[in-house]
């Protein structure tokens, strides 16, 4: 506990605040609640409207005002805050709820995907119990609109993970801003100035780092911790500045009021993932809260009914149980009901409503009313408990039995059974018909073949044996280490420059340049670009350290092997890792690809870029035991591979480079399926399998043989 020594002449609350007038609950905000939950429940259900995303962004501006009001409050009217005592409020009214959501969602993931998929949410749901799930998902690089292709169960919980590290680090600011009021101004009624110039000044650096990462990094920009804090902040901001609005009069608070909800409506409506996001267009939304959130200031506007009804009040009432069962309902909820078409997001609406209801009455509002954490009086803790038990086990009983119903026809809608993977794997069936047709066939195709099934347990054993850095081809660092990747006996001289999609396409570029003359080494190292761009690797120094002497020895490695031919092949994980240095990612790709083509240029008289294979997602996390549907195997061409791929044909073109595309011998349409004909793609997300680099060798030489003249 933190408390708050003030002199007797200091004028304490002198500031009229909203927090020392009797408590009232909004009906206001709980309708407000029920829009922002709706919002996003809508958009992630039917993919309309295209802006109900927003609605995680006014839960942060209502969650930056309510939190920072319930310590303005302890620190104006006790002189302390309870820091444990909080936190352990925090942990009370989040984490029960949310723990029985991701436990749910890794059982069920066990019982319907396979090995991949099921490790996959579990992880997430570690990092979720953690409250970092944003940071995992920044880390693998997770692109929130991509609709195509499996998505986690929990990955929602970004946003909450956001919410707690905001409820983790606010009180210590209010606290250091209480410690300057009143310690070195001495002045208590000076709070909630000196609150505002720090929390401000920590929102406009948020905000405008917001601006930056959502032109440079969008991906990380959507689920950042520090580009989303100006949002939380804002609603600070409001909260401590409330007192200046409880005595507007009613035509005023109207209009905020209906200005509040005209921007949030039109962001729901009109905002779409092409903008950028959350810098600047999140303002609207952002706007939007804070004004109708200051309209009940004091006393909630008139003329609210749409806001304030039963219902809307209701669904406000569970709204955070439902925000957390949404996405886990959809997600599995796809796969349970695809055999009932056009009611299948009414059965998934039904189960989540269903679900939250269930746990709003059974877990959420009967952990926040017990003893738990609650100072309770010697002699009294178990009185207390048995009361509390009394009290709710008759409507636990009740609910239990409806959450047993709503799971029995929840059962029985879904009409399926769970399906065994068909024996016998083959890898490679000859195809007699060209690739594009055979993907073509693979994007529009409702369900997986057998035989693509039948390999989900042996894919990772079809990986090309230069994959593997036994075979020398991948991770060596020094010239003296290419002696041990070596093919052919001809009499040109072929380098292949990399990372790990190089290691793994080796033997096919060698196959493609052997009939042509050349002999093939290759030099690959994970993640390292072929670029004086360092690679950053937080979470492995020793991948940082390995590419940084790979790029050094690069000019070495030229002068001992004295190549006839270099090819660069590397990923759109390559591009993704490069140090950016202060530059956005597109100029520190350029520059670095400018740089090191230069010095390949200087030692060796040819140089060709080979295409790599979009990422996408593997046979075990898209595939289940329910269904065997093929829609959920399909990824799109990702932002990364495209931008890239732009800048690397601009670069090219300057230095009259030859590049040989081969994104349509993996992808059809801009959507890269997980198999052709009845060879599976890639044996992870993003390595190809030995078997359909054998299924494209024709293709493929041929695009070498004409890059070469």
């Amino acid at each position: 506990m933190i408390r708050f020594v003030t002199r007797p002449n200091s004028q304490v609350n002198s500031i009229p605040s909203p927090t020392t007038h009797p408590r009232k609950r909004r009906l206001d905000i709980q309708g407000l609640r029920a829009l922002a939950v709706l919002g996003v429940f809508a958009d992630h259900l039917l993919h309309w409207p295209s802006g109900g995303f927003v609605g995680v962004d006014i839960f942060f501006v209502l969650s930056g005002f309510l939190i920072t009001g319930i310590l303005l409050r302890e620190i104006e009217d006790k002189g302390r805050v309870p820091l444990v005592r909080f936190y352990l409020r925090r942990f009370k009214r989040l984490v029960p709820a949310a723990l029985l959501v991701t436990l749910v969602s890794i059982a069920l993931s066990r019982a319907i995907f396979y090995a991949d998929g099921a490790a996959s949410v579990l992880q997430d749901g570690i990092w979720a119990t953690l409250f970092i799930a944003n940071w995992r998902f920044i880390r693998n690089g997770t692109d929130y609109f991509a609709m195509d292709g499996p998505t986690s169960p929990l990955q929602h919980y970004w946003s909450l993970s956001v919410e707690e590290q905001f409820y983790l680090a606010w009180p210590l600011l209010l606290i250091a801003a209480s410690l300057i009021a009143v310690r070195a101004l001495r002045r208590t009624e000076s709070l909630r100035l000196v609150a505002l110039v720090i929390i401000g000044g920590l929102t406009a650096v948020s905000f405008a780092w917001s601006l930056l990462e959502s032109q440079t990094e969008p991906v990380v920009a959507y689920f950042s911790t520090f580009t989303r804090a100006w949002e939380l902040g804002a609603g600070a901001i409001l909260a401590i500045v409330a007192p200046h609005f409880m005595g507007m009069a009613i035509r005023n608070r109207v209009a905020l009021a209906y200005l509040g909800v005209a921007c949030m409506l039109g962001s729901m409506l009109f905002i779409t993932s092409n903008l950028p996001f959350p810098g600047p267009w999140a303002i609207v939304p952002v706007v939007g809260a804070g004004l109708f959130i200051a309209s009940g200031i004091g006393q909630e506007a008139p003329n609210l009914r749409a806001f304030t009804n039963p219902v809307a009040t209701y669904v406000g009432n569970i709204s955070y149980s439902l925000y957390l069962w949404h996405f886990p309902a959809i997600v599995f909820g796809s796969i349970a009901f695809a055999g009932l078409g056009d009611w299948a997001p009414l059965a998934i609406a039904a189960v989540a409503f269903g679900a939250a209801a269930s746990a709003y009455h059974l877990i959420e509002q009967p952990i926040l009313r017990s003893p738990l954490f609650e100072r309770t009086p010697r002699g009294r803790f178990l009185s207390d408990w048995a009361k509390w038990l009394r009290r709710w086990r008759a409507q636990g009983l009740r609910g239990t039995v409806g959450a047993l119903v709503v799971i029995a026809v929840a059962a029985l809608a879904t009409n399926v059974t769970v399906q065994a993977i068909p024996a016998g794997a083959t890898f490679a069936v000859p195809a007699d018909q060209p690739i594009a047709d055979l993907l073509a066939a693979s994007v529009s195709a409702p369900t997986l073949p057998p035989e693509i099934s039948a390999q989900i347990d042996a894919v990772a054993t079809d990986a090309p044996a230069t994959y593997f850095p036994a075979s020398g081809c991948h991770n060596p660092v020094a010239p003296e280490d290419t002696d041990r990747c070596r093919f052919g006996n001809g009499d040109l001289h072929a380098l292949v420059l990399g990372d790990s999609i190089a290691a793994a396409t080796l033997p096919s570029i060698a196959s493609a340049l052997e009939p042509l003359g050349y002999r093939t080494t290759g030099m690959a190292f994970s993640s390292c670009a072929v670029s004086t761009a360092p690679l950053v690797w937080v979470s492995s120094p020793e991948r940082e350290q390995g590419c940084a002497e790979f790029q050094t020895n690069l000019a070495s490695i030229l002068e001992s092997e004295s190549p006839d031919l270099v090819i660069i092949l590397d990923s759109e994980i390559a591009y993704e890792g490069i140090a950016t240095q202060g530059k956005t990612r597109q100029e520190a790709w350029q520059n670095g690809r400018k740089d090191a083509f230069s010095e390949i240029l200087a030692a060796t008289p040819e140089v060709m870029l080979v295409q790599p294979n979009p990422r996408g997602t593997s046979l075990g996390e898209c595939a289940n035991r329910l269904t065997s549907s093929a829609a959920s195997c399909l990824s799109p061409i990702t932002t990364s591979w495209q931008e890239k791929t732009s800048i690397d044909e601009r670069v090219t073109a300057e230095f009259g480079i030859p590049v040989v595309n081969t994104v349509d011998l993996f992808c059809s349409d801009e959507r890269c399926p997980i198999y052709a004909g009845t060879t599976v793609q890639r044996f992870d997300k993003g390595h190809p399998t030995q078997s359909y680099l054998d299924l494209i060798q024709a293709d493929f030489s041929q695009r070498v043989a004409d890059a070469l003249g």
